[in-house]
């Protein structure tokens, strides 16, 4: 019950951040991280204002931005010859500087939200490492999270580095097992 509060609240505060503008994202495939950045900077310096909100693995990224900033990085990231570039359906600019608002807000909410540290441990998505077990801390890496792009590939190797071999995927009606060790 008090997790479903908590997530009804970060997307109340998320959802805030896109009321007068809206916020985008797209994906872009098969181009070198500093490539990506270069043209997120590029962009940023022309008035868009674009981010890589998530690091999924190398040469696979999400930028997130108002749409205008995606509408223009869509057109620019050809020059990039991607292997994929497309908008994706979303609702929001997620993981980027864009929400900085929403995270403040959601930092001040979880003050008063009672947390228990993990009982194993969580690989934090704004470090790539392991999540502290300092509940306090735990409560600014999640609003944190608004803001800061998603370290997903650092976190994989984080996990790999520390002997997971087994990775299993659960969402949105989706199954999908990766053997390290076998699929690598």
């Amino acid at each position: 019950e008090r997790l479903v509060r908590v997530i009804k609240r970060r997307a109340e505060h998320m959802e805030e951040c896109f009321t007068s503008s809206r916020g985008a994202m797209m994906a872009v495939v098969g181009v070198a991280p500093d490539r990506v950045e270069a043209l997120c900077e590029d962009l940023r310096s022309e008035g868009y204002p674009i981010y890589i909100g998530n690091f999924n693995c190398y040469g696979q990224y999400s930028l997130s931005g108002t749409e205008e900033a995606v509408e223009a990085a869509l057109k620019r990231v050809e020059d990039l010859q991607p292997k994929i570039a497309a908008r994706l359906p979303v609702s929001g600019a997620w993981h980027c500087p864009l929400l900085t608002p929403a995270e403040k807000g959601f930092a001040e909410y979880l003050r008063e939200v009672e947390l228990r540290a993990p009982a194993v441990p969580v690989v934090n998505n704004v470090t790539g490492e392991f999540l502290s077990f300092d509940t306090e801390e735990i409560k600014a890496d999640l609003a944190r999270h608004f803001s800061h792009p998603v370290l997903w590939e650092k976190g994989i190797r984080n996990l790999i580095e520390k002997g997971c071999r087994r990775f299993v995927e659960i969402g949105f009606g989706m199954r999908i097992g990766v053997d390290a060790d076998r699929d690598a």
